[in-house]
């Protein structure tokens, strides 16, 4: 009997029903260990390679474009990105979320960013509990959202209108939004690694027209370009030292005999090696300046603010009236093609000499041999039959010492500077930065990059950071795995009863 059972339980152990059984069991817990190991491969690979997430957004939002890569590429020597917030703020798309922003894009556009170049790191600083870090730079209010960009020559801080922006559309009243992140990162890094980075010196403190507002396009088309851009009141302070460019936006006061005195003392620096340039931008209507007007004259540059440019050729003119016209560049030096470029509402310019002096005048923008001027004295026999020529909307007058030239630019029309017309849809937003970047010898800041808004409010397929991770570790890691093993404990007990 003892017999009879020692040899049943010793027989369970051989049988064929324990060997399928416990095979069964062994692969399940040998593949479930694999999964797991694969995901947690996987998880640190893409921690330490960005790149290898795979980006499934349609307009591909989470990956760099080619001339970012570059510029990330190119970096030379240490550049720090500091995301200020917490990391799992960025990454779980905490930030501005009423918005419908993703600023998960931010943490993995940084992350590839430096994944591309070891000279370039990317660091959380969370406020809360790091207020010495935000209190170095208090002027910038560094607050949950924002980016500083910095190298040991300077540094530059991004907002989140500097990284994303939200349009209304007029017909369907929905908004719309866009991120700029991509080439605002890009920009940044290759502003802080310049060897010179041209500043843009605004005066104002004479009811300037062009005022901090209605410049905002031409401020950050500056930005994009790799300039800097100042505000200074130029009654009550010096010029900034380090000043490329003068730019007085369109004045309704004249100005005093000391700031003259500044504006000459900028233009005729003894010593100065660099190129520096006064630009000035000029409207209709603006009241008389005679000290300001006697300045510009001295460089050989008139306009009459008393009058606008029209023309009597509708193919030359927009929609919004016959003051809107497109026009041409005429400087040789200026060598692109401007096909779409407008002189919007401007004040006819004339040259007082072609050379004296040492100074050599151009004209910039001249319109077509249609066009004449209007003012509160032209009859209306003039205006059924006017005369017609080319008038000179722009112009610019120069004088060469040693290997620096000093340049002054005259715009008879402030309107080519506001929004509506720096624009992709005209070239003035092209030949503005090409100009500029001419007038200051920086003609290699090209490098930096145009920054172009992509829209990321279509439908496509996205997920935020938090539905990554859930789907990484909760479906893939954990749910997939668990259903695996219980399939298999069901098989095997199933067999059991076989």
């Amino acid at each position: 009997m003892n017999n009879e059972i020692k040899t049943t339980k010793k027989g369970a152990f051989r049988g064929e029903k324990f060997k399928r059984g416990t095979m069964a069991t062994i692969f399940t817990i040998i593949f479930v260990v694999i999964v797991v190991l694969l995901n947690l491969v996987f998880t640190v690979l893409t921690d330490r390679y960005p790149s290898m997430n795979m980006d499934i957004s349609a307009l591909k939002l989470n990956t760099l474009s080619e001339d970012a890569l570059n510029i990330a590429k190119g970096v030379k020597e240490p550049v720090e990105i500091y995301l200020i917030g917490k990391e799992s703020a960025y990454r779980g798309d905490e930030i501005y979320t009423s918005y419908g922003i993703q600023y998960s894009q931010v943490s993995n556009l940084a992350d590839k960013m430096q994944e591309a170049n070891p000279n370039i790191k990317v660091d959380y600083i969370d406020p809360d509990t790091n207020p010495d870090f935000v209190s170095k730079y208090s002027s910038d209010q560094l607050t949950t959202g924002k980016v500083l960009v910095r190298s040991e020559k300077r540094y530059r801080v991004l907002a989140v209108d500097d990284l994303f922006s939200v349009q209304q559309d007029q017909m369907t009243q929905m908004y719309i939004f866009y991120s700029k992140v991509d080439g605002a990162l890009a920009n940044d890094i290759h502003m802080v690694t310049l060897e010179h980075v041209p500043v843009v010196a605004v005066g104002t403190g004479h009811e300037e027209i062009l005022d901090a507002t209605s410049r905002a396009a031409f401020d950050a088309l500056m930005i994009a370009n790799s300039f800097e851009v100042v505000e200074f009141n130029i009654l009550a302070e010096d010029i900034p030292e380090n000043a490329s460019v003068l730019m007085l936006p369109t004045p309704s006061t004249d100005y005093t005999a000391d700031e003259i005195a500044k504006i000459n003392a900028f233009l005729t620096e003894d010593g100065r090696t660099d190129t520096h340039t006064l630009l000035v931008t000029g409207h209709p209507g603006q009241p008389d300046m005679p000290n300001f007007k006697a300045l510009l004259e001295d460089w050989g540059i008139a306009m009459d603010t008393t009058s606008f440019v029209v023309d009597t050729n509708t193919n030359n003119v927009l929609s919004s009236g016959p003051q809107y016209i497109y026009a041409q560049s005429k400087a040789e030096f200026m060598t692109e093609e401007y096909q779409n470029l407008l002189a919007p509402y401007s004040a006819p310019i004339e040259l007082i000499f072609d050379h004296n002096n040492g100074i050599a005048t151009y004209a910039l923008i001249e319109s077509a041999n249609t066009a004449y001027a209007v003012n509160n004295s032209t009859t209306e026999e003039e205006l059924a039959n006017p005369e017609t020529k080319s008038y000179i909307t722009a112009a610019m007058a120069q004088r060469a010492s040693g290997g620096a030239k000093t340049n002054v630019v005259v715009f008879g029309g402030t309107m080519g500077f506001v929004d509506s017309f720096l624009s992709d849809t005209f070239s003035n937003k092209a030949y503005t930065a090409d100009l500029m970047r001419y007038v200051t010898d920086t003609s290699e800041n090209k490098l930096g990059l145009t920054i172009n808004e992509v829209q990321t409010s279509q439908y496509d397929i996205t997920a935020s950071a938090l539905v990554c991770v859930f789907l990484g570790m909760g479906v893939f890691t954990i749910m997939i795995p668990a259903a695996i093993l219980i399939a298999g404990l069901v098989v095997f007990l199933k067999r059991r009863h076989l």
